[in-house]
């Protein structure tokens, strides 16, 4: 079990375009953020196997699986439901 913690960034974006006020949920541990203007949200995590869920009005639910080992940046895409 990693006792670290890691800052876990990124970016949600639909058709290059940022989404704003996006909820990002980390399954595993209860912990969400929401994107500000730039699409932009920072989470801090301990090292581990997470479920990201992201949601935005107007957009299906995404869900993804990470690793968190080390410093984290990555984009959510979002596609129209």
């Amino acid at each position: 079990m990693w006792i670290f913690a890691f800052t876990v960034s990124g970016k949600v974006v639909s058709e290059g375009k940022p989404i704003e006020g996006a909820i990002v949920f980390v399954r595993e541990v209860g912990v969400r953020a929401y994107t500000d203007k730039d699409g932009k949200f920072s989470l801090n995590l301990k090292g581990g196997e997470y479920t990201f869920v992201v949601q935005a009005l107007g957009y299906r639910v995404e869900r993804e699986r990470f690793g968190i080992s080390f410093r984290y940046h990555d984009k959510f895409l979002f596609k129209t439901p």
